[in-house]
């Protein structure tokens, strides 16, 4: 953004108004979240060729799916409800279904929001 003027303190508040508030969301969540992709960095390693992210960054793969996410979430969630705590297909990482619902949904958001593009 190219200023003709310095901005004014009332439109430098503006504008870190509009800011989304990181500083809200629950550590809880965020380290529920970080447990979920442990475990999926541990399950389904780590592709070189993802930049740091895991294998839903591939395109053209069923990981790259949206939906596989949605029906990851449901089923996490759905087993939380019905009082399963830990998942049983966690092997020895002991990961809760709420933390594997909190690491599918940021990656269902992820694909929605940014598409993975095929390799060139």
């Amino acid at each position: 953004m190219k200023l003709d003027r310095p901005l004014k303190q009332q439109e430098v508040d503006a504008e870190k108004d509009m800011l989304p508030r990181v500083d809200i969301v629950p550590p809880a969540f965020i380290l529920a979240a970080a447990r979920g992709f442990s475990f999926g960095v541990w399950k389904h390693g780590h592709p070189p060729h993802t930049n740091g992210y895991g294998t839903w960054r591939i395109a053209g793969t069923k990981q790259a799916e949206p939906l596989t996410h949605y029906a990851s979430l449901l089923r996490h969630l759905l087993k939380w409800r019905a009082g399963e705590v830990i998942d049983p297909d966690s092997e020895d990482f002991q990961l809760e279904h709420l933390e594997a619902a909190c690491s599918q949904l940021a990656v269902l958001v992820d694909l929605v929001k940014n598409p993975p593009k095929p390799a060139p």
